[in-house]
């Protein structure tokens, strides 16, 4: 696993049991976690919170994973991972339209999405 210690993300999901798990891992490995259940409550945080990275669901209430990417983007050139239970060719398609953002199926693999976070943000300081 890469090391990527100390980034604040944004985490967006409504299953708590998933949200609570992940955040507890990415905090063990040294990062800063703000959770949300709802794009509503995520909302104030994408536009004003200092996140580095944002790791969302693809249906989360509210609005999706790919509009919270976009709102994400407006505020701060970061990292998105979306992740999702329901990997179908529209989900993959409605991805793929944006070159910042990832997407990971369900279920995923704790080492596979910290790696990718720490990719995406050495990708983003080069730029």
């Amino acid at each position: 696993m890469s090391q990527c210690v100390g980034i604040s993300i944004l985490l967006v999901d409504e299953d708590w049991v998933f949200r609570q798990a992940l955040a507890e891992n990415l905090r063990f490995d040294g990062h800063e976690v703000l959770e949300f259940p709802t794009a509503a409550d995520a909302l104030p945080a994408i536009r004003s919170a200092p996140c580095s990275a944002l790791v969302t669901e693809y249906l989360v209430p509210g609005a999706n994973g790919v509009w919270l990417a976009d709102e994400f983007r407006a505020a701060r050139a970061g990292p998105t991972v979306v992740v999702t239970g329901h990997a179908t060719g529209t989900v993959e398609g409605h991805v793929a339209l944006r070159h910042y953002v990832r997407l990971l199926a369900k279920p995923i693999e704790y080492d596979h999405l910290h790696d990718l976070l720490h990719q995406m943000i050495e990708s983003t300081d080069e730029s």
